[in-house]
C-alpha cells in the first residue's frame, strides 16, 4: 500500500442548511469520490458523534472503499483528524471535510507535483466557492504561501494532499477547537515543501453551519493567538 491514497472525512453529519440556494451534505461528497475507485484508494472517515443517519447514507455506498469509524463521544475535531490519520495506510491523505467535494482532477495534478519533486511534503491549490472560482475562501492570496501564513492563512483544507509520514509526525493540536488546519500549517509549512497549484481542485459549500459563521468570534481569537505566537517565534520572544 505504498502507494495508496487515503481520503480523509471528519465530524460527519449529513447537512440539511442552505446557503444561496445550496444544499450542502455527506452525500454529494462521497458521490464525487466515485470517480476515484480502486486498489490505490481508501476512504476513511471518522464519525465524531452524529446523531442523524450518516450511517445509513454511508451504508448507501457499499461500492466504495470506504472505513468508517465512530468516536465513543463527541471528540472534537482535531482528535477526529487525529485518529483517522492514524488509521489510514496509505502513503499521502487528501484532506476532504465532509461538506465539501473533491473535483475528478485533483488527485492527478497533485500527485504529478509529488512525482517531480521529492522535497514536497504539501501539496493544495484554489476551490470553488459557491460555484464561483477564486483564489482563496474567503480572500485572494499570492503564490507565497509560507510568507502569507505568517499573517493569516492561505491554504483551503480540503484541497490538501500531504504526505502521511509528515502528518503523523505532527498532527493537529488538539487544543484548537478551530483554526486547527492554520495552526498546524504554521508548524510544517517551510518555503520549499508546500506547492499551490493556481487551479480549483476542491467545492467549498457554504452553509449556515459553517465554523466561519457559527464561531466566528472563536474563530478570530485563534487566528490571533496563532499570528501572535509567529511573531514571537520569529523575534525569539518567550510567551
Amino acid at each position: 500500500k505504498q502507494n495508496q491514497i487515503s481520503l480523509k472525512d471528519f465530524d460527519i453529519d449529513k447537512w440539511k442548511s442552505y446557503s444561496n440556494g445550496l444544499v450542502c451534505k455527506l452525500d454529494s461528497c462521497l458521490r464525487g469520490k466515485r470517480k476515484w475507485t480502486g486498489k490505490d484508494i481508501e476512504i476513511v472517515i471518522v464519525d465524531d458523534g452524529s446523531t442523524d443517519d450518516t450511517i445509513q447514507i454511508i451504508d448507501s455506498f457499499k461500492d466504495l472503499p470506504i472505513k468508517f469509524f465512530q468516536n465513543e463521544k463527541n471528540a472534537g475535531i482535531s482528535f477526529s483528524r487525529n485518529r483517522a490519520a492514524k488509521l489510514s495506510e496509505g502513503k499521502y491523505i487528501a484532506i476532504l471535510d465532509s461538506d465539501d467535494e473533491c473535483l475528478p482532477e485533483r488527485l492527478i495534478w497533485s500527485l504529478e507535483v509529488f512525482e517531480k519533486n521529492d522535497a514536497v511534503d504539501i501539496v493544495c491549490g484554489n476551490a470553488i466557492f459557491n460555484g464561483k472560482i477564486d483564489e482563496g475562501i474567503y480572500r485572494k492570496v499570492t503564490d507565497n504561501l509560507f510568507v502569507n501564513l505568517f499573517f493569516e492563512n492561505p491554504i483551503i483544507h480540503s484541497t490538501v494532499l500531504i504526505r502521511r509520514s509528515i502528518l503523523i509526525e505532527n498532527l493537529y493540536n488538539i487544543d484548537y477547537g478551530v483554526a486547527e488546519d492554520f495552526e498546524l500549517w504554521t508548524r510544517i509549512v517551510t518555503p520549499n515543501n508546500t506547492v499551490k497549484i493556481n487551479k480549483p481542485l476542491a467545492v467549498y459549500n457554504c452553509h449556515t453551519e459553517n465554523t466561519s459563521l457559527t464561531k466566528s468570534a472563536q474563530l478570530q481569537a485563534a487566528y490571533f493567538k496563532i499570528i501572535f505566537k509567529n511573531i514571537c517565534d520569529k523575534l525569539n520572544i518567550e510567551i
